[in-house]
């Protein structure tokens, strides 16, 4: 009896695995085919100018918007995946609390559209401008903790070069989409705060 709980234990977890893997996989797909989309769709929009978020409001804004709430469902799968997969999970609770707060503020970035450059700021504009500076610096902090803790991790050893690396290019790569041509990032915080809006 104990064998068969056994099998029924392992088959759940495969299946919550293969779960997990389809959401994640799927939800970065379809964020990145909806925003090749767009740039196509949006020709009057100038992607070297304009941000991502700018596409929720006009003819096309519900795709954008559900590619917020996409990435705010792949994430949890993500974080289910790596917290099934390691022995350790107390070293992984910083980055994936972390990771967790970039969902729900991805989620909730989804349902507060962010204002157009050049127009009048609204309270909703606001609101998404600071889930944003909730949202990445969350993220940007999240990937070297899990990175880092995958590195004791004896099933990671072999990817974890590899995976350190990718995770620190997107780290590097999210700071240029989160600064605006008003405030450096190097002081993000303070000029952010200080700044009249």
């Amino acid at each position: 009896m104990s064998s068969e709980t056994g099998d029924e234990r392992r088959e759940t977890t495969v299946r919550l695995n293969a779960v997990a893997s389809y959401i994640t996989l799927s939800s970065m797909v379809y964020y990145a085919s909806a925003i090749v989309l767009l740039h196509v769709l949006r020709t009057d929009f100038d992607p070297g100018y304009r941000y991502l978020s700018e596409y929720a409001r006009g003819p096309y804004g519900a795709l954008m918007t559900s590619t917020f709430f996409a990435l705010s469902a792949g994430s949890p799968a993500v974080s289910l995946g790596l917290w099934r997969s390691v022995s350790s999970k107390l070293r992984f609770l910083p980055g994936l609390l972390l990771w967790l707060i970039w969902a729900c503020a991805v989620f909730l970035a989804g349902i507060y559209t962010g204002d157009l450059q050049g127009t009048p700021r609204t309270q909703i504009g606001k609101i998404h401008d600071q889930l944003g500076m909730i949202a990445f610096p969350s993220a940007t902090l999240a990937f070297p903790l899990l990175s880092l803790a995958l590195r004791w991790e004896k099933g990671w050893r072999s990817a974890w070069l590899p995976q350190c690396s990718c995770l620190w290019r997107s780290s590097s790569a999210s700071w240029p989409l989160i600064g605006s041509r008003k405030w450096a990032l190097g002081a993000l915080s303070s000029a952010y705060f200080s700044e009249p809006r």
